[in-house]
């Protein structure tokens, strides 16, 4: 005796939009989180200064028109005397 069968064999299927929409929320959540998240750094105890007090230097200008006149900050040198005058300066500043 042969049987029939009424109905026909339906395989499994997975329902994909539901395994979607939990991966999106996920992933939503994930990338809303990483933005909170601060990486802790390394305790590092920096060197302390020896002396506080700040070292003042004064600049000097050296000028050379164009005539060929010698300007040392705000007097005039002549060509001969330059070397003197910057030794002198240079002695006073430490």
């Amino acid at each position: 005796m042969r049987f029939r069968r009424s109905r026909p064999v339906l395989l499994p299927q997975m329902n994909i939009i539901s395994l979607v929409d939990v991966l999106f929320v996920l992933n939503l959540f994930f990338m809303l989180n990483a933005q909170y998240y601060s990486p802790r750094g390394l305790d590092v105890q920096l060197p302390a200064a020896r002396s506080a007090a700040e070292t003042l230097r004064s600049t000097l200008t050296l000028s050379l028109t164009r005539d060929g006149r010698i300007f040392l900050g705000a007097q005039a040198v002549e060509p001969g005397q330059l070397k003197q005058r910057l030794e002198s300066v240079a002695r006073q500043q430490p």
